[in-house]
């Protein structure tokens, strides 16, 4: 009996262990809407851990005066390790955030690895209340051969963090894009 009870509760150990599926895929973009995509190459971050707030602003796709802001919050750095490309690198408790005052309709992240689930994502920039659900995303990871994993998030706010809540890991990705209303 204690051996059926034992092989009964092992399937709720390991959910209890394994990150939620991601959702859906979100719906495209509004046609009004700007897009500026923040990288390691962009990102003016060194291969040393940076020690204070940087920020970044990155013209849009759509219209090169219409720029986003960013800001990187210490410690990360520029991991330069892999052959497909540069990635940002984010240590325990920092953060990449909105430091722009468009209302964000998504955000879409290019992770290395799979390595999403390492992070969560607020819609506001304290990384406050509930982490936003991920969803799945169409687009093409930058390294597919290392399991590469693009999510995006519904943000509809002003303010956005990706927040690395892990306590060892040091999870990277080669991108954020951001999709803003003006």
């Amino acid at each position: 009996m204690k051996k059926h009870l034992l092989l009964a509760l092992i399937p709720l150990f390991l959910m209890a262990g394994c990150a939620d599926e991601p959702g859906d895929e979100l719906p495209p973009a509004d046609e009004k809407s700007y897009t500026a995509k923040l990288t390691a190459d962009n990102s003016t971050l060194t291969k040393d851990d940076s020690s204070e707030v940087i920020q970044v602003e990155i013209a849009s796709n759509e219209d090169e005066n219409v720029k986003y802001k960013f800001e990187i919050t210490p410690p990360c750095y520029l991991n330069t390790k892999s052959t497909v490309a540069n990635q940002i690198g984010v240590k325990p408790g920092a953060m990449i955030r909105s430091a722009s005052s468009y209302t964000v309709e998504k955000i879409t992240v290019d992770f290395f690895g799979g390595k999403g689930t390492n992070y969560q994502v607020f819609n506001n920039v304290e990384h406050s209340g509930d982490p936003l659900e991920y969803h799945e995303s169409s687009i093409t990871p930058t390294d597919p051969d290392d399991s590469g994993k693009v999510y995006e998030y519904a943000v509809n706010s002003t303010g956005w963090c990706l927040f690395n809540h892990t306590e060892a890991n040091k999870p990277s990705f080669y991108y954020i894009s951001v999709v803003f209303k003006k």
